[in-house]
């Protein structure tokens, strides 16, 4: 099943890769929709809960420092990123429902990587471009057309937090 995130940038199609886990594909979504609160609780709660799972594995199985160093920053920074967004569901109101657990595909890439051995760095680092090229596009469009005013302001907080990972982690891929 493919994931779609949906951009709001002005008379544009954004690309988008589809879920954690799977090969590369890439969907043209149009820029007049919105993403549903509920929609993007969800998205981004996985894709949180995700970072913070998978970076535990690379801070006790990395061998590269620097890998080692973002993967730390990624479970401090995602953990206070999930708190605040509890906040924002709370202020939200309106039953929306933050997943405690990974979707499979996710949960299917925490497991490869636990049992990945030799190359935890290389493949760490893959799943992390994709998961915030991922997150940013998410977040982006959540910021720019979110249907709740609350979880709005948490995606216009958040984003420049997940770029500046994005940057972060294409640098690192691009070293190794």
């Amino acid at each position: 099943m493919k994931h779609r995130f949906l951009s709001a940038a002005a008379a544009m199609a954004l690309l988008v890769m589809a879920p954690l886990g799977h090969q590369s594909a890439f969907v043209q979504v149009a820029a007049a929709e919105t993403i549903a609160a509920q929609d993007f609780v969800m998205k981004a709660a996985v894709s949180n809960r995700f970072e913070i799972q998978s970076s535990m594995v690379a801070v006790g199985s990395a061998k590269n420092t620097e890998v080692k160093n973002f993967a730390q920053k990624m479970i401090e920074d995602h953990t206070k990123a999930g708190e605040e967004m509890s906040a924002a569901v709370q202020k939200a109101g309106g039953g929306i429902n933050v997943p405690d657990t990974l979707d499979t595909p996710s949960q299917e890439k925490v497991d490869k990587l636990q049992a990945t051995g030799a190359d935890v760095d290389k493949q760490y680092v893959q799943m992390q471009v994709q998961a915030h090229d991922e997150a940013v596009a998410l977040f982006t469009a959540y910021a720019q057309s979110g249907d709740n005013d609350a979880l709005k302001a948490f995606a216009q907080k958040t984003l420049p937090t997940l770029q500046e990972h994005q940057k972060m982690i294409h640098q690192i891929s691009e070293a190794m």
